[in-house]
């Protein structure tokens, strides 16, 4: 080897590395106490004030782009999630107006997902969002049970609001319960350390917890009004339709002494085909 080299011991890498055809190194390194995204814009902040020599450049990681790529395609999964839930519940009711009430629940979880992360500063990386993606199917169930009573008093011939009070006094401890159970169920994993495949799951069990505790507040008072308002709404525009077609009075008629709710709108009708 002497009659065709020079060699010495000495150190060196141990190998080489190319990214597109060009040599490239890796840094690697762990953070606490900072969001994703504000470390990233940190790093980037730090990386462009160092002056690089001639046919050198920095950029980060391909994991980096990934992550990146699949929370966009995890907001296009949310989407899709919400739209199938909407479908099954059309089916369901055999409606497409009073599945609109229930997903009503689905801006109230997503407010409490924002609080709950803003409180504990905790990100909102790609398992919260899987969180909200689980969410999308549970934060329904409490509108679908107290929906489906309200409909079972109306056909038993109660009136409209009797059918809503009823409702929500009945299902108001099965839906508490079972929101609490959910909730105390995560408990230990929203609040631990628990580190899976090299990740911690806490975002996944905060955003599911903060979204069903607002959900189930909200839903038991705010569900019941918009379902009075829209069944209002839709019966104004059934009104106006018939009044186009020459089959109706006038849309805006005021009755001269309005009865109760549930009650006939003329001496002539029929009481159990009022709604």
């Amino acid at each position: 080897l002497d009659q065709v080299a020079h060699f010495e011991f000495g150190k060196g890498p141990q190998q080489i590395r190319r990214d597109q055809q060009r040599t490239a190194v890796t840094l690697r390194g762990n953070y606490e106490g900072e969001r994703f995204r504000d470390m990233t814009r940190q790093v980037e902040r730090v990386m462009n004030t160092l002056a690089m020599p001639a046919g050198y450049q920095w950029s980060f990681g391909r994991e980096l782009r990934e992550s990146r790529r699949e929370q966009s395609d995890m907001g296009l999964n949310i989407l899709l999630a919400i739209c199938l839930v909407y479908l099954v519940m059309a089916a369901l009711f055999e409606s497409f107006l009073h599945p609109l009430v229930i997903m009503l629940c689905i801006p109230f979880a997503a407010l409490g997902v924002i609080w709950t992360l803003m409180i504990t500063h905790t990100p909102f990386n790609l398992l919260a969002m899987i969180g909200v993606v689980i969410l999308v199917g549970i934060v329904v169930n409490n509108g679908i049970v107290l929906l489906d009573r309200i409909h079972g008093l109306r056909r038993e011939g109660r009136s409209r609001a009797e059918a809503i009070l009823e409702g929500c006094r009945d299902r108001f401890r099965p839906i508490l319960m079972t929101a609490a159970t959910t909730i105390l169920g995560l408990t230990p994993l929203a609040f631990g350390k628990a580190d899976i495949a090299g990740g911690y799951y806490f975002p996944l069990a905060r955003a599911v917890m903060g979204g069903l505790a607002t959900s189930t507040v909200l839903t038991l008072v705010v569900l019941p009004t918009f379902y009075v308002l829209l069944e209002q709404a839709a019966a104004g525009a059934r009104r106006t339709i018939a009044w186009g077609l020459g089959r109706g009075p006038l849309p805006w008629r005021v009755q001269d002494a309005p009865g109760p709710v549930g009650a006939p709108d003329s001496p002539g009708a029929n009481p159990s085909s009022v709604c």
